[in-house]
């Protein structure tokens, strides 16, 4: 890992940090790495987060496994007292990309475990988030309280966060300073935004498109697919 020290200061307008996403698939037995990288204005405590995604299909995929055809860009817009807006390519058939509209609450639990790494002490911190149960190992002395995808509130930078099932990871590779300005990716978005509420039945539920892809497949069974993203269990569930 390579890591830019430098002291963020007030008089900095950005905070650009690069991260590796790791996804591990346990149908396919392999980890894929995708590129991740977080932005954060400093004043107007704005967050731009982006991972470019896609698998390209091989020979190692069962025969009733849908990998998806397109390599979306994932996004996530928060500014402070709005909605944070997600574009988000669904990974089913339909394969459309949705915007969607989210407002959750993060809490951490915050230990005085810690290890050394590159010479940088970072902190243990947990919290449970929508069924995962997440560790994160921060920098207490870079005052960054937002952290890759949706993790906010840490009291430092994020080195590394993963969930107990070794599923996902982030890993943070450098980050910089930057005089460069946030730009809303939806401002010229004419679309229909989505309450995130609808995720879970866009994300998990057996749509009429996904049912008439699969049955192309040989053999396949058509069943409900298996929670096993990054949200699994949603309070407005329970």
């Amino acid at each position: 890992m390579i890591f830019c020290l430098i002291s963020l200061g007030y008089h900095s307008q950005t905070f650009d940090a690069n991260y590796n996403f790791d996804v591990y698939n346990k149908d396919l037995r392999k980890t894929f790495v995708f590129p991740a990288n977080l932005q954060f204005e400093i004043k107007t405590k704005i967050k731009l987060y982006k991972v470019q995604f896609g698998i390209k299909p091989n020979g190692d995929a069962p025969e009733t496994y849908f990998i998806s055809k397109k390599t979306p860009l994932y996004y996530i817009y928060a500014k402070p007292g709005e909605k944070n807006l997600i574009l988000e390519n669904i990974p089913n058939a339909k394969e459309k990309d949705y915007v969607l509209n989210d407002v959750y609450e993060m809490k951490w639990v915050l230990s005085s475990e810690f290890k050394i790494v590159n010479k940088i002490k970072l902190l243990k911190a947990e919290t449970d988030f929508r069924g995962r149960h997440y560790i994160a190992w921060y920098d207490e002395k870079v005052k960054i309280s937002v952290g890759p995808w949706k993790f906010k509130n840490t009291p430092g930078l994020i080195y590394e966060v993963y969930d107990d099932a070794n599923s996902f990871k982030w890993s943070l590779l450098n980050f910089k300073e930057s005089s460069d300005e946030i730009k809303n990716p939806f401002d010229s978005y004419k679309g229909e935004v989505i309450s995130f509420h609808k995720y879970p039945k866009l994300r998990y539920g057996l749509t009429p498109e996904l049912k008439k892809e699969l049955e192309k497949i040989p053999n396949n069974q058509v069943f409900e697919q298996e929670r096993n993203g990054l949200e699994i269990e949603f309070e407005w569930e329970k």
